[in-house]
């Protein structure tokens, strides 16, 4: 569904730096590596701000190799970016777990969580009429009448909620046939600062 960035280098290194940021441009989760004594939720921060990053939903300050403190904003489906979100911290029961996939655990959470809630509150379109009739005008207005009252299903959704979910306390990775628990705590409403404005390119 979708491509996990991932840089977990320490050194100060452009050509890193600038590989990541490709990577990330096609990315909804990333992950990078705390350098130094820098604060795991100002790595989050910063990735979240990053004008760089903006196709970017969930980001996480890789801790060691079985934690990683993650930020998810609240809206990942439509147009425009929240600036609400949670901070949480996710942390592995055994230490050989891919801790730099935990942004992306978290984020396929998000997505499946959205997808149900949203068919949980959506109402239901009537099923497509099935071609009984052998008269193909009979079974055209069928369909037309069909395809009427779908679109007014459609427009009577009700628009995408702007809430945080909460996670739950634990989710499972599967990776490469193994099964990884990780455990979700530390949770923490936040709001990130504005993306900066996009640079005027002109025509």
């Amino acid at each position: 569904m979708f491509l996990t960035a991932v840089d977990t280098g320490t050194s100060e290194d452009r050509s890193r730096t600038a590989a990541f940021e490709r990577w990330a441009l096609t990315s909804s989760a990333v992950a990078v590596r705390v350098r130094g004594d820098e604060a795991p939720e100002l790595v989050v921060d910063r990735m979240m701000a990053s004008v760089s990053l903006v196709a970017v939903n969930t980001a996480g300050a890789l801790i060691d190799g079985r934690t990683c403190r993650v930020g998810l904003r609240s809206s990942i489906f439509g147009g425009r970016y929240s600036r609400d979100g949670v901070l949480l911290t996710m942390t592995s029961e055994t230490p050989d777990a891919p801790v730099e996939l935990f942004p992306s655990l978290l984020y396929a959470w998000l997505s499946w969580w959205r997808q149900r809630d949203r068919a949980r509150h959506a109402p239901q379109a009537p099923p497509p009429p099935r071609r009984d009739s052998a008269d193909i005008n009979d079974f055209a207005g069928e369909v037309a009448a069909w395809i009427e009252r779908a679109a007014e299903v459609n427009r009577s959704r009700p628009a995408p909620k702007a809430n945080v979910p909460l996670p739950p306390e634990r989710l499972d990775l599967i990776e490469d046939g193994h099964r990884y628990t990780v455990h979700l705590r530390d949770f923490e409403l936040t709001t990130w600062p504005d993306l900066p404005p996009a640079p005027d390119r002109g025509l």
